[in-house]
């Protein structure tokens, strides 16, 4: 790719939109395909019980939270409505857990 930007960067900018536009072909076939052996009920190697194996208690919850967080630590931009809106979306999940332990 960076050869071909050297030679032009307009025939660069158009192999990455063709590029781009194969990788959303291949991306919508498997959503496509998936979805219809879901349908037609092969499941192939999908558990069927879901997350009964998983456990959810309020102390990983909190560690969820914790982690999902942290994850957001990095980002040095101090927009508020950023802040604001991970705050939110995370105080959302977290009640709607909490909904489903009781």
């Amino acid at each position: 790719m960076a050869g071909v930007n050297i030679i032009s960067a307009t025939i660069s900018a158009r192999v990455q939109i063709v590029f781009t536009i194969a990788k959303l072909v291949a991306a919508g076939i498997v959503i496509v395909v998936g979805v219809y052996n879901l349908c037609t009920g092969r499941m192939g190697s999908l558990p069927t019980d879901g997350f009964d194996a998983s456990s959810a208690g309020y102390g990983t919850i909190a560690l969820a939270f914790y982690s999902g967080l942290w994850s957001y630590d990095g980002i040095k931009n101090n927009q508020q409505n950023l802040r604001i809106s991970i705050v939110l979306f995370v105080y959302f999940i977290g009640i709607l857990l909490i909904f489903r332990l009781e």
